[in-house]
């Protein structure tokens, strides 16, 4: 397969598992740092190390593409809110938003656990 081809097969997959069309509807304003989230996981789909570096440790490159791959909506609003909330400058940003999407998935429930419970009961 030429690679074109799967970078075409790779970016339809990840644009519909994050419902790219209604994020960037809800999001105008994020459309820029949504397509380099897009960006970033297409080049950890591609890459043909055997680690990918995450939060300082090199995991295995299936484990991490597993991961990414099962990315949905929720988690990319959940990494953008993360992104633009850091209070500080971010030196290597490409390896900050590849392990902030990593752990995203993980982490995701409970944030929005957290930021429920708050508001319901005004922790």
């Amino acid at each position: 397969m030429h690679i074109n081809d799967k970078i075409d097969i790779y970016e339809k997959l990840i644009k519909e598992n994050i419902a790219y069309a209604d994020l960037t509807q809800s999001r105008k304003y994020d459309i820029g740092l949504i397509n380099e989230f897009i960006s970033i996981i297409l080049d950890v789909m591609l890459s043909k190390g055997e680690y990918i570096r995450i939060g300082g440790e090199d995991k295995p490159r299936a484990l991490v593409q597993s991961v990414l791959m099962k990315l949905n909506y929720h988690d990319i609003e959940h990494c953008i809110d993360q992104f633009k909330n850091h209070g500080e400058p971010i030196v290597k940003k490409k390896q900050y938003i590849t392990t902030m999407l990593y752990n995203s998935k993980h982490e995701s429930d409970a944030h929005y656990t957290n930021a429920y419970s708050v508001d319901k009961y005004g922790g």
